[in-house]
């Protein structure tokens, strides 16, 4: 179970990143959005701000994260990007009421190890000390005050990672990012068995669970789809849970899977070009909304079953609300906009 870092940051090395971003890509599109005018007046009823708060080593290493992406990435042309391989991309985990709980040291040796990757854990504006006493050399990106669902979560940070601007007017855009789950706790690989039948001669597959590290199941679904294609088409990918039966996969690869969630990649730029949000008056299901969304539009999704993930089941945190209620109803699912 990963626990909180011993190393301990002082608070006085904090530093802040303010981001801002349109609510709806129209006004980008059109020339309406005005990032610069959001940081000279009152708070703009059109745009989402987020803050990113570290220690300057963190701080700097997301800074030499973005401009590593616009250099290897945005710059080129169109068809001439191609999926990164061996670099891990940025990893964000919205997390709540979890501060002494949740595993959020990415930085453990099952984890990621010494590999640097930024690590974001997105708390709300009311719970950002907490977590900051718990967890005093991550990096926090804090919502909005107007986020309370797991939809509006997940539909702000689409937002604001995909296209924002800094205070300076420096454009920050990440083309791939990691959601995970605050609950997970390991990989395994599943490694290829063969039976030998009897009689017959023939052979019966199965699988056997190996320990893998979070950084290895995951540069596995960076690099994609063994089978063919290319990376930058598929708009999500995810992995196979490890519910007792994951050793009894046949497939390495399942296309157009809707089952997607605690950790997804997501395909920024391919959701963008697909004009595809998550649905902000969620309360739950909202990966399996958003898969529902991609298929519909003719875009791709995909689930590695060569790795598969366990998590724990905690009573507390998190959509622990909604998951426990007696009966489903619609407003257990949404708020009063997504019911109306």
């Amino acid at each position: 179970k990963p626990s909180p870092p011993a190393h301990r940051a002082p608070r006085r090395d904090l530093q802040m990143i303010r981001l801002v971003s349109p609510r709806n890509w129209h006004d980008l599109r059109n020339g309406t959005f005005s990032h610069s005018k959001c940081f000279s007046g009152p708070l703009n009823p059109d745009a989402l701000y987020i803050t990113i708060q570290g220690p300057s080593a963190q701080i700097k290493l997301l800074r030499e994260c973005r401009d590593r992406l616009e250099k290897v990435f945005w710059s080129r042309p169109e068809r001439q990007r191609v999926p990164e391989r061996k670099v891990l991309h940025p990893v964000v985990i919205p997390s709540k009421g979890r501060a002494k709980t949740a595993h959020l040291n990415f930085s453990a040796a099952h984890v990621f190890g010494s590999a640097s990757v930024p690590v974001l854990i997105a708390v709300r504006q009311d719970e950002a000390d907490t977590y900051r006493e718990y967890w005093p050399a991550a990096l926090l990106l804090i919502l909005p005050e107007e986020v309370v669902s797991v939809g509006q979560t997940r539909w702000v940070l689409q937002h604001c990672l995909t296209d924002s601007w800094d205070i300076f007017g420096t454009r920050w855009r990440f083309p791939f990012l990691w959601f995970c789950d605050d609950l997970l706790t390991g990989f395994y690989r599943l490694d290829e068995l063969r039976i030998r039948g009897q009689g017959a001669g023939s052979s019966q597959r199965r699988r056997e669970r190996k320990q893998a590290t979070f950084a290895e199941a995951f540069l596995a679904v960076q690099k994609g789809p063994s089978d063919g294609g290319n990376a930058l088409d598929v708009a999500m990918s995810g992995f196979l849970r490890d519910d007792g039966t994951a050793v009894c996969s046949k497939v390495a690869w399942k296309r157009g899977a809707l089952s997607l969630y605690k950790a997804v990649l997501l395909n920024l730029s391919k959701l963008k070009a697909l004009g595809i949000e998550y649905a902000p008056h969620l309360k739950q299901f909202e990966d399996i909304d958003i898969c529902m969304k991609i298929t519909e539009a003719g875009g791709e999704t995909v689930k590695c079953q060569t790795y598969c993930y366990r998590a724990d089941m905690q009573r507390q945190g998190g959509c622990d609300g909604q998951r426990h209620l007696e009966g489903t109803s619609l407003t257990h699912l949404c708020g009063p906009q997504g019911a109306g």
